[in-house]
């Protein structure tokens, strides 16, 4: 198993809450940085530059602080470049404080990322932030144990409106019929809310508010047949698309690559065009050293994407171990006319060129890649 490396971006503002979250996330064996000690300007830009580029999972903590601050736009920023040249690194976001909508103008790019935040911009509760972090993360820390294999429950005091209280959710949905294994307040196949109502049906309830006209569950409760739920389903459910490639970065980077790859296996099948879900793939793959189905990943992503230098990258190792060196170095040269400052592009196609006995201007590559990587 490896160690989780996570770059942790806050505001002083935020201290507390960054510290907190640090704890909760070194508990659960990550390897956590962020800037404990006050460094300087000189040495704070120079550290962060070595931080970033080190660790695949940038986490950020945002508040009005967080927006306005000197520093966490800019380490934002940074982290998103490395992000657009390798997408199998995580960027989440997570809510320390109430986050207006105009907050978001300044660094557009980040809102469409997952994040810890509850509806309407408002942050959770320390708690419950740290365990939903942890979750996100596929992280689990023996304090936290407990409470992460259950749905996590409404917060006192932040219960949303016209929403009723939680109650055990079953395993089963009661309108398809469908598995329910991990007792997720939506089913996944319907989009029917169990905690609402389950609570509505229970006839001896006195807090349970009354059901709308032509309520689904009255329908159900006449007849005892499924109800069709035209809706969409819940963007945090554990199928979505974007859960399955996240939960997956977050377990390849800790080297579950088998429970990785089947994240990603499903997020193909959901969304055949998904860039991110083949670059991912194909990542695992050769991290396995399944170099043939990479290649078929690889293809697939550079045909979805055929300006992403690093897919023709990747796509040109998995050529090499397959010992396609011509067609190797056809794409390690794409890579480089696409990203020419990617030292690791001019490497690959070093090791291609011996391969092919141009050890001379092997050697060449080799050169621009190191002063590249300086």
């Amino acid at each position: 198993m490896g160690q989780m490396r996570i770059f942790l971006s806050h505001s002083s503002a935020d201290r507390d809450f960054a510290n907190a979250l640090a704890r909760a996330l070194r508990d659960a064996g990550a390897d956590v940085w962020f800037d404990e000690l006050h460094l300087g300007t000189g040495r704070l830009l120079l550290e962060i530059s070595r931080q970033l580029s080190n660790r695949p999972v940038f986490v950020v903590v945002l508040s009005k602080a967080a927006f306005n601050s000197d520093w966490v736009p800019r380490e934002c920023e940074w982290a998103y470049i490395i992000y657009t040249r390798e997408p199998n690194r995580i960027i989440l976001p997570v809510a320390a404080g109430l986050i207006d909508p105009g907050d978001w103008y300044e660094m557009l790019w980040l809102e469409g990322f997952r994040r810890v935040a509850a509806p309407g911009g408002l942050p959770y509760p320390r708690e419950e932030a740290i365990e939903r972090t942890l979750r996100l993360l596929s992280l689990t820390s023996e304090r936290y144990a407990s409470r992460l294999a259950t749905p996590l429950p409404i917060a006192q005091g932040t219960q949303p409106p016209n929403r009723a209280r939680s109650v055990d959710i079953k395993d089963v949905c009661w309108n398809c019929g469908k598995p329910n294994p991990n007792r997720l307040p939506v089913c996944s196949h319907c989009g029917v809310t169990f905690d609402l109502l389950e609570h509505t049906l229970r006839r001896d309830s006195d807090r349970s508010p009354a059901p709308p006209v032509a309520h689904p569950l009255v329908e159900y409760r006449k007849t005892g047949s499924p109800v069709p739920i035209m809706r969409p389903t819940s963007p945090n459910i554990s199928d979505s698309t974007d859960h399955l490639i996240e939960r997956g970065k977050a377990l390849a980077v800790q080297m579950h690559f088998t429970e990785a790859k089947t994240s990603f296996e499903q997020a193909t099948q959901i969304e055949p065009d998904n860039f991110d879900a083949w670059f991912n793939l194909g990542d695992v793959y050769n991290a396995m050293s399944q170099w043939r189905d990479g290649l078929m990943a690889w293809e697939r992503a550079v045909k979805l994407d055929p300006s992403s230098s690093r897919a023709w990258s990747k796509r040109g190792q998995s050529l090499y171990h397959l010992q396609q060196y011509q067609e190797s170095l056809r794409s390690f040269e794409n890579a480089i006319v696409l990203d020419p400052l990617d030292g690791d592009c001019w490497y690959g196609k070093s090791l291609v060129l011996r391969k092919l006995g141009q050890d001379e201007e092997a050697k060449l590559m080799e050169r621009l890649a190191h002063d590249l990587d300086e």
